[in-house]
């Protein structure tokens, strides 16, 4: 195949097999081969006004629910395997929703699904529903959702949804100003229940990816594979020259 002639010799190299390439390796196992998001989600109950009282929601209405169940599927934390929104089992609840194709996952904080403890249950939801830069709000009050309510440092991008009399959906879009425009659902528009799961989802994750436009440090996931791709070979390769380097390919235990 050519990989072993002098013009490509540049192009290979061995590796020195020890402690710190062994690191990196596992670092690199470690890092996704797909993009991840993670989306906040609330449920707002008729005549709910404080922060507090939303947070404590342990369950919603059967819209609400049929919403959630739509929109990925539920995983157990102790024993998924995918990416898990950096979700404790032991704190955040035994069970989120999750949703993957191939190439992207995204995991829900949905604070429904964290358990309620006295004292300490709404600070560790906010830990993470609050640090979610993509909201998805579902409200049943009787007025229209005020962002005020949520006393979030991270306002990038949320996803208003409020059921109407005539089983349809409405959807407000609010983002700030310096995040792009994403789709595909647009500020005041009116979704049906069948089409209103996979419309959500798809503008959740175009809005995550927006988002992350306006963060300077930010890397996809292939950026940081090649950063530390490029690390590993930098820093483990041997320096051999072409005879050294062909001799112990083709007999490795000379």
């Amino acid at each position: 195949m050519g990989f072993l002639s002098y013009e490509n010799r540049q192009h290979f190299f061995l590796l020195e097999k020890n402690e710190g390439l062994l690191r990196r390796l596992r670092q690199l196992d470690r890092t996704g081969s797909r993009e991840t998001h993670k989306i906040g989600v609330m449920y707002i109950a008729p005549g709910q006004e404080h922060e507090t009282l939303i947070l404590n929601n342990q369950a919603g209405s059967k819209l609400y629910e049929n919403f959630l169940a739509s929109i990925g599927w539920e995983v157990e934390l102790e024993t998924h395997k995918g990416f898990n929104g950096f979700l404790d089992p032991k704190s955040n609840g035994e069970t989120t929703v999750y949703y993957a194709n191939s190439i992207v996952e995204m995991v829900f904080h949905v604070a429904t699904r964290m358990p309620t403890e006295e004292n300490f249950s709404v600070t560790k939801k906010k830990r993470h529903i609050h640090n979610d830069r993509v909201q998805i709000i579902w409200t049943e009050h009787w007025r229209d959702f005020h962002p005020d309510i949520m006393r979030t440092e991270f306002k990038d991008a949320l996803i208003v949804i409020r059921p109407l009399l005539n089983g349809l959906f409405a959807v407000n879009i609010l983002k700030a100003e310096e995040v792009p425009p994403f789709g595909p659902l647009q500020n005041n528009t009116v979704v049906p229940e069948a089409a209103l799961p996979g419309l959500v989802r798809e503008t959740a994750i175009n809005a995550s990816r927006a988002v992350m436009t306006t963060i300077p440090s930010f890397h996809n996931f292939f950026q940081q594979r090649d950063v530390l791709l490029t690390e590993i070979k930098e820093k483990h390769k041997m320096r051999q020259t072409f005879e050294e380097f062909t001799s112990v390919i083709i007999n490795p235990k000379s």
